[in-house]
């Protein structure tokens, strides 16, 4: 029918990029090392979540440590 099509709004604040981000992403995204991403998360530097064994970054922590 006409007029009952779902209307897609876009939110300003949607964004494509991932939730969490690996070591390994940050590190490609900012052009550091392993070693380097490492001392920062170590350091509390960049925010993140240990979970096991694994580091995972929240997109927030990363805006936050750019800013």
């Amino acid at each position: 029918m006409p007029g009952n099509e779902a209307r897609q709004t876009v939110d300003a604040s949607s964004d494509d990029r991932p939730l969490v981000y690996t070591p390994k992403d940050i590190g490609r995204l900012l052009g550091l090392s392993k070693n380097s991403v490492t001392a920062l998360l170590r350091s509390k530097q960049l925010r993140s979540i240990r979970y096991g064994r694994k580091w995972l970054i929240p997109r927030s922590a990363l805006d936050e440590f750019l800013q």
